[in-house]
């Protein structure tokens, strides 16, 4: 199974809706069962490589390119 954790809102919820379950997502996700790992604009980027995720959505419009990087 690909681990995703999504930094996008919106995407955690369309991820859901496809039957994907990210490892992680944002605080500003409404999703109080998965592991938050902060912010849209202040990702805890260490905890998000410690969950060795396949995948991280980000999005030009909710995230930094400095932590997409």
């Amino acid at each position: 199974m690909i681990r995703v954790v999504s930094l996008v809102p919106s995407t955690t919820e369309t991820l859901l809706a496809w039957g994907v379950e990210p490892v992680a997502c944002t605080r500003f996700c409404e999703q109080p069962a998965l592991v938050h790992v902060g912010g849209t604009k202040d990702p805890d980027v260490a905890a998000i490589v410690a969950l060795a995720p396949d995948v991280v959505v980000v999005c030009d419009e909710e995230n930094r390119r400095e932590d997409a990087d």
